[in-house]
């Protein structure tokens, strides 16, 4: 049995779980690597340009991924109007789940950048501002979920009482350019920016560590196909507040109390940023 006829069977399940197959290609020089999303995982793979993907199947969660991406090998999401490219990258990797019942469209892809050429927060700084820029030119439009304040600017990491808010709880303002310390400030915990295009969220993650070798920037874009990612989000808290119910926990009354004081927070926020000068947003 080839590689190509093992690697359908593993994307189809049946092929045991917890398997680890290739996927050769002809094509030997990779000159990009290209990727959408809610296409079939097989397929999508097939029109990469990858010469080799290492593949997984568990239970039916189905990944395919690439490591030690040359830096001169981009990252290029083809959506039509939605086209943006990445580099340098260590390592990409996608998603399919059988469960979904969506002909093993790709629910998710993952890039991790390579971390080498960022070793100080001038360079850290410049190359997501770079990021944050491609994403802004193109039709993917700012999203905000129903948890956060729709707040522009310095507000969207800003507390109730004002100060810089360093848990990255809420994504921030990508049409706000943050100061050198407000950087080095909020970017010792992982901080993100999100957009919306087309049913697909890109989430942009940002963070760095700094010890006796010197600042460690890391850097993530994960594309997630929303509505998808939403119900699985909901389907886990449903099935965890039914479970600690059912052991008199009472997780479902104290659930609706945290949105309660959740909505009480944000619409606190929204005025306070109103009142410093910033404006509300469309979510």
């Amino acid at each position: 049995m080839n590689n190509l006829i093992k690697l359908g069977l593993a994307a189809t399940g049946l092929v045991a779980t917890a398997v680890v197959l290739f996927f050769l290609f002809r094509d030997k020089d990779m000159t990009a690597i290209k990727f959408e999303l809610k296409t079939n995982i097989v397929e999508t793979a097939r029109k990469s340009g990858v010469p080799k993907y290492s593949t997984a199947n568990v239970d039916g969660y189905i990944s395919y991924s690439v490591n030690d991406i040359p830096a001169d090998v981009p990252a290029r999401y083809v959506r039509d109007g939605y086209e943006v490219s990445f580099s340098p990258l260590f390592a990409l990797t996608m998603y399919a789940d059988e469960k979904n019942q969506n002909n093993l469209g790709v629910e998710n892809v993952t890039l991790q950048f390579s971390t080498k050429p960022f070793a100080s927060h001038e360079a850290g700084k410049q190359f997501a501002e770079g990021v944050i820029a491609e994403m802004n030119k193109k039709k993917w439009v700012r999203y905000i979920d129903e948890l956060c304040p729709a707040v522009s600017g310095r507000s969207s990491f800003m507390n109730a009482e004002g100060k810089l808010e360093q848990i990255g709880t809420c994504p921030l303002d990508p049409a706000y350019t943050l100061t050198r310390e407000e950087w080095i400030h909020m970017m010792r915990i992982e901080q993100s920016y999100q957009w919306l295009g087309d049913g697909v969220l890109a989430t942009f993650k940002i963070a760095y560590s700094e010890d006796s070798r010197g600042i460690t920037y890391n850097f993530f874009m994960e594309f997630d196909d929303l509505p998808v990612k939403k119900r699985k989000i909901e389907q886990r808290l449903q099935a965890s507040l039914k479970e600690e119910d059912q052991k008199g926990w009472k997780s479902t009354e104290k659930h609706q109390k945290y949105l309660a004081s959740r909505h009480e927070l944000i619409q606190l926020l929204e005025a306070n940023a109103v009142r410093r000068g910033d404006h509300l947003v469309n979510r």
